[in-house]
């Protein structure tokens, strides 16, 4: 009966995932590590540091002990990790991350 209301009043429900925040956290990865461009592979969009978190995202679905963590927390682990992976580094200079201009994308 819920589901029937929700549906005629248009509610778009969903659950939020470690997948939506990965995103939100590789964006700022690739700013804060300059690595936009530099590790693309030969996909489209795709590039290696995205396919390695979501490869970890998937080992983290595997763990029943990943329920009780919140999908930021994953998410959050597995972009380090995958930034530890590929040995990327922070940017120490902040005016190189205005020149990536992160805003405006």
């Amino acid at each position: 009966m819920e589901v029937d209301i929700c549906n005629l009043l248009q509610f778009n429900l969903h659950i939020t995932t470690p997948l939506h925040f990965a995103k939100i956290y590789l964006r700022a990865s690739y700013v804060s590590g300059g690595v936009a461009g530099r590790m693309a592979c030969s996909m489209p969009q795709d590039d290696v540091m995205a396919m390695l978190v979501e490869y970890f995202l998937e080992l983290a679905l595997l763990d029943y002990r990943m329920v009780s963590e919140e999908p930021s927390n994953i998410a959050a682990a597995a972009v380090y990790l995958a930034r530890a992976t590929l040995d990327v580094k922070d940017i120490s200079n902040p005016e190189d991350i205005e020149k990536e201009n992160y805003f405006s994308k």
